[in-house]
């Protein structure tokens, strides 16, 4: 018998999938109590967790999380990683 592919919906729309995503975080972050005077924020943390900067141990640890961004990013030697030196 012969197994039909599977196709992911970001391999169909990747435009549409990722706006799919995008409006789910939104959502998340209506849920959550977040203001809307925040979201820069969550963005911004988003942003590096995309960039591999951080990852869900850094938010999670019971440390300063201010001071372990700000190592992380000054510590890099990636070039796209200086780019948040500027935010």
């Amino acid at each position: 018998m012969k197994r039909m592919k599977e196709y992911k919906l970001e391999d169909m729309m990747p435009v549409k999938a990722i706006e799919q995503k995008i409006w789910t975080i939104f959502d998340i972050l209506k849920s959550e109590s977040v203001a809307s005077e925040e979201y820069h924020v969550v963005l911004f943390l988003l942003s590096l967790y995309k960039d591999g900067i951080i990852s869900k141990d850094t938010l999670s640890n019971q440390g300063n999380v201010h001071e372990d961004l700000n190592r992380r990013i000054h510590d890099s030697d990636n070039k796209a990683t200086k780019q948040y030196l500027q935010i």
